[in-house]
C-alpha cells in the first residue's frame, strides 16, 4: 500500500510543478511580447485579468460538461475519453492553422 501512495504523491507533485511552469512560461512570454509591442501596464493588466476570467469560465464549463457526460454514459471514464478527443481535435486545428500561416506568410 505504501508504494502506490508514493507514486501518487510524486505524480501529484510533478503535475503541480508542470502546471506552474506552463502558466509561468506563458505569462513571461506575454509580458515580454507586450513590452515589445508597446502595450501599457494598464492594458497588460486588463489582458491578464481577462485571461484569468476566461480560464475560470472554461474550468466551470468543463466541470458541467464532464458531469453531463458521466450522467449520459453512466461511467466515470467518459470525461477522460472526451478530453482525449478534444485534444486530438485541437491538435489537428493547430496543425491546420500553422500550415495555413506558413503558406500565406512565405
Amino acid at each position: 500500500m505504501f508504494k502506490p501512495l508514493i507514486s501518487l504523491a510524486t505524480g501529484r507533485l510533478l503535475g503541480g510543478l508542470a502546471t506552474s511552469i506552463l502558466f509561468s512560461v506563458f505569462e513571461s512570454w506575454l509580458v515580454s511580447s507586450s513590452k515589445s509591442k508597446g502595450m501599457t501596464q494598464g492594458e497588460l493588466g486588463e489582458l491578464l485579468g481577462r485571461c484569468t476570467l476566461v480560464n475560470g469560465i472554461v474550468a466551470s464549463a468543463s466541470g458541467v460538461v464532464s458531469d453531463v457526460a458521466v450522467a449520459w454514459s453512466g461511467t466515470y471514464k467518459s470525461p477522460f475519453v472526451a478530453s482525449g478527443l478534444l485534444l486530438v481535435a485541437a491538435g489537428l486545428e493547430i496543425g491546420r492553422a500553422s500550415c495555413r500561416e506558413r503558406v500565406f506568410a512565405g
